[in-house]
């Protein structure tokens, strides 16, 4: 995967597009990053799951630039995500995600109390494939909170 995502810098490169360059150049740095804080190679989940950490950070930042009505700094934003989501892993659908939460509600015979509990279980089921404010929100729903 990091050898996709240098050839795809390399293209980037080659087709002179500014943006594209920046945005693997500072995800190629997350990724050595986390290498050199995990002592050994990375596979195709670490990755995929850094893709996402990346995602959601563009994601806070639009938000925050939307607040502010910086729409230039948004429109760019968003750009930069779609180049990481073809590294990101590609996440469940809602009506998976609501029926790994409603067996994992019967199974725990779970009231709004356990929030944690089921929280913590679909997050560990759904590991990387699953956005947590959406989990978030879709239990939130199923328990009546």
């Amino acid at each position: 995967m990091l050898e996709k995502i240098q050839n795809d810098l390399k293209t980037a490169m080659k087709k002179k597009d500014e943006l594209t360059v920046l945005t693997l150049r500072q995800f190629i740095a997350s990724l050595k990053n986390a290498q050199i804080a995990k002592k050994d190679e990375l596979n195709e989940t670490e990755i995929g799951s850094l893709a996402l950490n990346e995602i959601k950070k563009r994601k806070d930042a639009i938000e925050l630039y939307k607040q502010g009505k910086r729409s230039d700094l948004v429109e760019k934003e968003e750009k930069e995500i779609k180049i990481l989501e073809n590294y990101a892993p590609k996440l469940l659908d809602e009506t998976k995600l609501g029926e790994i939460v409603e067996k994992t509600i019967n199974e725990l015979n779970a009231t709004p109390a356990n929030f944690g509990k089921v929280m913590g279980q679909v997050m560990q089921q759904t590991k990387g494939k699953a956005d947590g404010t959406i989990v978030s929100e879709i239990v939130k729903q199923k328990l009546g909170i």
